[in-house]
């Protein structure tokens, strides 16, 4: 699965395996959320921070294009994550910033999950929005 959570001011939209699968508005302001969670029968193989950017290019001679450097995106590749998987978003949320995950739903699964949350230190209770599926 791929999977693909795009901050936006008023909402967030969720990406399955490249198509939309739900959109919703945020029930935090998402500039309080600094980490996220996977948890379930699945194992994660990617997770990636990225910042939508729109590339320049600058032009030397004519006919001659040369891309402007762009910082690349925060990625923890790793072979097998642990399970719950827990880690702060570096830069915290923002519009534009994107959390992209990949991974395999393991066949004893019956249920999996993704949270952005917000932690303990912050607010003396937990709050969370939650990806949750029933796998059928």
């Amino acid at each position: 699965f791929d999977l693909c959570f795009l901050v936006q001011s008023s909402d967030f939209k969720v990406m399955v395996n490249g198509s939309l699968f739900v959109q919703y508005f945020h029930r935090v302001p998402f500039h309080r959320v600094d980490t996220i969670s996977v948890n379930g029968s699945v194992q994660l193989s990617y997770i990636s921070f990225q910042t939508q950017t729109v590339i320049h290019t600058v032009q030397s001679t004519p006919g001659q294009m040369f891309s402007t450097p762009a910082i690349p995106p925060m990625m923890y590749p790793h072979p097998a994550y642990p399970m719950p998987f827990i880690t702060t978003i570096p830069g915290g949320l923002y519009p534009s910033k994107s959390i992209i995950l990949s991974g395999t739903v393991l066949p004893s699964a019956q249920r999996c999950g993704s949270c952005v949350k917000l932690t303990p230190s912050r607010w003396p209770w937990m709050v969370s929005t939650c990806l949750n599926t029933t796998i059928a």
